[in-house]
C-alpha cells in the first residue's frame, strides 16, 4: 500500500535530492555519524585473489568479516618463546608479528613459526611459516618474474562476543613483497628452509600448477577480471576421448622495485557455482533475494558473471566427454542487513523481539499506524524534545507484538556484487538502523519505510556504495564507501 506522510510534524529538510530503488542514483548526503566501518582493500590482484589479502584502517565495532562455517582446531601444545614485530616494512597492513613456538617441550628450541596479522581486536590472520620460497620464471616474451612466497596454511581467526575463537583456513601460501620476505628471512634465521626455484632455464625443475595429461581442446576468451585467458581440457586417464581436468591460464604482473615482471599462471578449475542469496532482517522477515554465478579455480582465482565463460562451462558440464572434471553446485547463503547499510553473513534471526523498549523519547507529537504488505502492522511515533510541537527530533518504530525502538539512521545503499567482473550485479535497497533502551542496534530492510522517512524530511538518511567480494563458498565481504 502507498504510505502517506505524517503532516502534523516534520523534520528539518534533509536535502536529499533523490531516492530511487533499483537504479544507480548517486545523489549522496555525506555524514560522519554512526560511523562504524572504514575502507578495506580486498581481492584485487591477479596473482592471488583471496578477499582477505589486504586491509587499511578498520574499526573494530564493524563486523566486516564473515562468520565462518568451516572450523579448524589446533590441538598442538605450543609455547610462545619469542614474538618479533614487523615494523617500517611496506606490504603488510595492520599489526604484524613473527611468532616463535616450542612444541616439543625442550626450552629455547623453535619447532613452529607463524606470521600473524592483527586486523582489529576480534579478527586476525595467522600464516604457518613452513617454507620461504623465491621463484624466478621467464615468460614467452622474455620478461622475468620473481615471486616471494611464505608457504604454509593460512587461517582467519575470528573472536565472538563470548571470547570463542573460530579458525577458518583461507589459503596454503601467501605471496609477499621482497621487503617483507627479507624481514622474515632475517628474523627466522636458520629455523626455516629457504627454497630457490629457477624456472628460467629449460633444464630447471619447473614448479607449475599445470596438471599432467594430454590437452584435447583449448578455447580462448577475453575476461575483464583476468584479461586474455585460455581454457584447456585435459585427459589424464590415457583416454583422449574424455577429460578429467580443466585448466585456466592467464598472465599476471607484479611490481618489484619499480620493475614490472610478467608471467603466465595456470590453475585447475574446481567448480561452476550458482549462489542464491536471501536477506533476512533482525525481525526475521525475508527481504531481497538475488543470484550470482562463478567459476572458481585453485588459489582463489575466479571468473564471475562472465557470460561467455559461464556459457562455455555450462556446455562443459553437459559434455559427454566430461569425466567429473569439476563440480557443479548451487550454494544457498542467507545475509542480514547491518551497519552502514551493508549486508553481512549469517542472519541474527528474530532478535528485535528481545529488544529493551524505549521509555522516554520526549513529547509525542504525531503517531501513524501502517500496514505494510511485507513487514505487517507497525506504528511510527514522532517525539519533540525542544518544546516545539511542530518539529520532531526523534522517531520510533513499534511493530505489532514487538517493543518500541528508536530509528537512528536510514540508508539507501547501492549494493554491487562482483564489481570487477564483466557483468557486476547492482541494486539499491532501503535499510533502517534501530536502537533500543540499552543502545543495542538492530537492522531491518524495507524500501517502503525508507521512502516514508524521506517523504517526511527525516534527516539521517544516507546514501552509500557497498562493494562485495566473496569466496568460493559464497561468504560475502563488504567494503563501504561514502
Amino acid at each position: 500500500m502507498a504510505i502517506q506522510p505524517v503532516t502534523s510534524a516534520n523534520f528539518t529538510n534533509n536535502k536529499y535530492n533523490n531516492i530511487s530503488f533499483g537504479n544507480k542514483s548517486k545523489d549522496v548526503k555525506r555524514h560522519n555519524s554512526l560511523r562504524s566501518a572504514a575502507m578495506a582493500v580486498p581481492l584485487a590482484t591477479l596473482i592471488a585473489m583471496s578477499p582477505m589479502n589486504t586491509y587499511s584502517k578498520t574499526n573494530s565495532n564493524m563486523d566486516i568479516f564473515p562468520v565462518n562455517t568451516e572450523l579448524y582446531q589446533d590441538d598442538s601444545q605450543k609455547t610462545l618463546i619469542k614474538r618479533v614485530q614487523i615494523t617500517n616494512v611496506k606490504g603488510l597492513p595492520g599489526k604484524n608479528y613473527i611468532n616463535f613456538y616450542d612444541t616439543d617441550g625442550i626450552p629455547n628450541t623453535t619447532e613452529k613459526l607463524t606470521l600473524e596479522t592483527i586486523v582489529n581486536p576480534t579478527t586476525s590472520f595467522v600464516q604457518d611459516i613452513d617454507l620461504l620460497q623465491i621463484s624466478k620464471e621467464k615468460d614467452d616474451d622474455g620478461s622475468t618474474k620473481l615471486t616471494y612466497s611464505v608457504i604454509g596454511d593460512r587461517f582467519m581467526q575470528k573472536k565472538d562476543a563470548k571470547g570463542n575463537v573460530r579458525k577458518t583456513k583461507v589459503a596454503s601460501q601467501r605471496e609477499v613483497t621482497k621487503s617483507v620476505f627479507d624481514f622474515i628471512e632475517n628474523a627466522v634465521g636458520n629455523n626455516v628452509l629457504i627454497k630457490d626455484i629457477d624456472n628460467t632455464e629449460p633444464s630447471a625443475n619447473v614448479k607449475t600448477n599445470k596438471s599432467s595429461g594430454v590437452t584435447i581442446e583449448t578455447k580462448k576468451f577475453n575476461s575483464k577480471t583476468l584479461g586474455n585467458v585460455t581454457i584447456s581440457l585435459k585427459s589424464t586417464d590415457a583416454n583422449s576421448k574424455d577429460f578429467e581436468v580443466v585448466e585456466i591460464s592467464y598472465k599476471a604482473s607484479v611490481n618489484l622495485g619499480g620493475k614490472i615482471y610478467t608471467s603466465t599462471l595456470t590453475n585447475k578449475i574446481k567448480g561452476l557455482y550458482t549462489y542464491k542469496y536471501n536477506v533476512i532482517s533482525d525481525d526475521g522477515i525475508k527481504g531481497s533475494k538475488f543470484n550470482l554465478r562463478a567459476v572458481w579455480a585453485d588459489d582463489n582465482v575466479t571468473v564471475t558473471n562472465d557470460k561467455a565463460i559461464l556459457d562455455y562451462f555450462d556446455s562443459l558440464a553437459d559434455d559427454p566427454r566430461n569425466n567429473n572434471a569439476f563440480e557443479v553446485k548451487t550454494i544457498i547463503r542467507n545475509l542480514r542487513p547491518s551497519a552502514e547499510g551493508c549486508y553481512q553473513n549469517v542472519p541474527n534471526g528474530d532478535i528485535l523481539k528481545g529488544a529493551n523498549p524505549e521509555t522516554d523519547c520526549g513529547k509525542l507529537v504525531a503517531e501513524k499506524d501502517i500496514n505494510d504488505n511485507r513487514m505487517g502492522k507497525f506504528k511510527l511515533r514522532l517525539y519533540s524534545n525542544d518544546g516545539n510541537d511542530n518539529n520532531a527530533e526523534r522517531i520510533t518504530f513499534e511493530k505489532e507484538g514487538y517493543p518500541e525502538v528508536e530509528i537512528v539512521a536510514a540508508y539507501t545503499p547501492l549494493h554491487t556484487f562482483a564489481g570487477q567482473t564483466e557483468n557486476p550485479y547492482e541494486f539499491r535497497t532501503g535499510i533502517i538502523a534501530l536502537r533500543d533502551y540499552d543502545s543495542k542496534l538492530f537492522y531491518i530492510e524495507s524500501n517502503s519505510l525508507v521512502k516514508f522517512l524521506y517523504d517526511i524530511g527525516y534527516e539521517k538518511l544516507y546514501n552509500k556504495e557497498v562493494n562485495y567480494f566473496f569466496t568460493d563458498t559464497g561468504l560475502a565481504v563488504p567494503t563501504v564507501e561514502d
